[in-house]
């Protein structure tokens, strides 16, 4: 694979700057190191793609998400904060107060819909596969707990709380992952609807929330998964080998680059590159 492959992942943001910055009103707009390492240690270079807020709206002067998509290779959507709930249920009513960014989910959707526009591939966590999911039509889940799921975050164990998941026949996942893994599991929130043409990838063992989809063609490359990949490095004793999730995903993106064409079968393993 060449270091040419250029790699974009959104943008975190803190909209109010942490107190040692001394100054009001800076916002803060950040990568989280965890995802630059697991991008730059599977050869690919790693660039946050920046974006201008203005009040609760997105700067279109600021943010070219054309642009971007026409230079990058890849995107990869960060986790974060909940989907703000009026993006794909317009009756709820609010009944605990979440964390919610609808600045953060507009540019997230604006460079979606750009690097769909270009053909480039996606790679969705956690939050990113609701968003992902929300964008094609799908529905979320506003609170598993409430609504009769399985633990899927535990603050008190934060990065370490893991669950199984069971691996689709079939699918992409099933080319590199065996039937059953354990994963990083920090949300509170999940797919309720499937979007539109979007398949399953994975399930909760326990619960059988889905838990990663794919929309793979000769025009589009999402692949999202419900966990923190990014975090498997940790001394978690996590069986999935996620250097291999990002390490296929980047050879996508790379063959699209060479090729200007997607080519699903990139994401296939070379065993003889390993």
């Amino acid at each position: 694979m060449s270091l040419d492959t250029k790699i974009g992942i959104s943008a975190k943001f803190h909209h109010t700057a942490p107190v040692f910055y001394g100054v009001a009103n800076r916002h803060i707009q950040f990568l989280e190191t965890s995802i630059a390492r697991w991008v730059a240690q599977n050869h690919a270079l790693p660039l946050m793609i920046p974006s201008e807020s203005e009040g609760s709206k997105i700067s279109s002067r600021m943010l070219d998400a054309g642009g971007y998509a026409r230079c990058l290779d890849g995107l990869i959507l960060q986790g974060g904060v909940d989907v703000h709930p009026t993006l794909y249920d317009p009756h709820y009513t609010a009944k605990k107060d979440y964390t919610y960014d609808l600045v953060r989910d507009r540019y997230e959707l604006e460079l979606i819909k750009a690097f769909l526009n270009e053909k480039k591939p996606i790679f969705g966590i956690c939050r990113g596969l609701q968003l992902l999911n929300v964008h094609f039509g799908g529905t979320l889940h506003h609170d598993l707990g409430d609504e009769g799921y399985s633990k899927h975050f535990d603050p008190t164990s934060a990065n370490h709380h893991l669950h199984e998941v069971n691996i689709m026949p079939n699918g992409l996942l099933s080319q590199i992952y065996p039937s059953t893994v354990r994963v990083t599991s920090i949300h509170h929130q999940g797919i309720n609807l499937l979007g539109t043409d979007c398949h399953p990838e994975a399930h909760a063992s326990d619960d059988g929330l889905i838990e990663a989809f794919s929309q793979a063609s000769d025009e589009t490359f999402v692949l999202a998964v419900q966990w923190h990949p990014e975090f498997d490095e940790l001394p978690n004793q996590c069986a999935v080998n996620s250097n291999l999730l990002v390490r296929q995903f980047v050879q996508v993106a790379n063959v699209r680059r060479i090729s200007g064409h997607l080519d699903v079968s990139a994401f296939t393993p070379n065993k003889s590159e390993y």
